[in-house]
């Protein structure tokens, strides 16, 4: 009995490990400004004037982020520059953590959190 209990925890084990493997240095870090440049959408959104609805939506499709900054820019809640720097800032953080390189990955987020700040 105690080696199949041996068995489950290893396999346990094992099978957390690829998960924590694959996380890059700056995966958090990533995914917590997405989260803040998605809530200003959202929030430019909700204060701005409505636009018409598009024919992807008629049709229940999801939006992207990309298609709801550009409905934002098209509105003039966003400045096309703006999300544009923000989403190559974007990229290159998400690259250079793929990479597991952190230098690169920390300076980039730094580059997207300077765009995000009014």
């Amino acid at each position: 009995m105690k080696r199949f209990s041996h068995f489950v925890l290893a396999l346990a084990l094992v099978s957390t490990t690829p998960a924590v493997a694959l996380a890059g240095p700056c995966t958090d870090g990533i995914s917590k400004l997405q989260v803040a440049f998605d809530q200003r959408l959202d929030k430019a959104a909700a204060n701005g004037p409505s636009g018409t609805e598009t024919t992807d939506a008629k049709m229940h499709h999801q939006p992207t982020q990309e298609s709801v900054a550009e409905a934002e820019e098209q509105l003039g809640e966003l400045s096309p520059d703006t999300a544009e720097r923000f989403t190559q800032a974007m990229q290159r953080a998400r690259d250079a953590d793929e990479a597991h390189n952190e230098a690169q990955c920390l300076s980039a987020l730094h580059d997207a959190r300077a765009i995000l700040k009014p």
